[in-house]
């Protein structure tokens, strides 16, 4: 016989609230050799698929990012990996590509163009600091800074970072994507 693979089930209480749980089963057989019992084992793994959801749905929303977006990369903080991106443009891709989250970082910081962002950049750009943020509880992080251009004009770049713990390894990972801000900024500077 072959052992039925392990189930998840999820179950509501009276009080509304729905519970998943992995259940995995074991049979017996009678003196005769033919199936008479099963034995379950349920374990709650609602904490997980949730994690999971969130983490799926994460992707999914970094995967659909908005078409102004400049670029958009997935870094594996624990592991100091740069495991994907984009760039709208060639200049961009060779500037920030890299195949660590720290080279990631540098690049970033390398086309920064006043002191004062960054100062700001280097406090927030690295695994450890934004893992920090994320234990602390902070998911949602952005930055604003001026950016060199592939044309050699400053912009107003608001760089957007979602923290999220993966699931499936249980490491740290950042999803960003930077937007070009220079018109709004320049409208806000002016009103002020």
């Amino acid at each position: 016989g072959v052992e039925p693979p392990a189930k998840e089930l999820w179950l509501r209480a009276k009080n509304g609230v729905s519970r998943c749980y992995q259940v995995v089963y074991s049979l017996a057989k009678d003196e005769d050799g033919e199936f008479s019992k099963a034995y379950g084992v349920a374990q709650d793994v609602t904490v997980q698929k949730r994690l999971e959801d969130e983490y799926a749905h994460l992707s999914q929303e970094f995967l659909s990012l908005n078409p102004e977006a400049l670029c958009s990369f997935r870094l594996n903080l624990s592991a100091d990996l740069c495991t994907g991106g984009h760039g709208s443009s060639d200049y961009i891709k060779n500037i920030l590509t890299s195949t660590s989250a720290t080279g990631f970082f540098a690049h970033l910081i390398a086309i920064m163009s006043d002191e004062e962002d960054i100062a700001k950049a280097k406090a927030l750009l690295s695994c450890q600091a934004l893992i920090e943020k994320y234990r602390s509880g902070e998911k949602n992080l952005s930055l604003t800074y001026r950016r060199q251009m592939a044309d050699g004009a400053r912009h107003w770049v608001t760089t957007y970072i979602a923290l999220v713990r993966n699931p499936h390894t249980g490491e740290i990972e950042a999803l960003l994507y930077s937007l070009d801000s220079n018109e709004t900024i320049i409208d806000k500077l002016i009103s002020e």
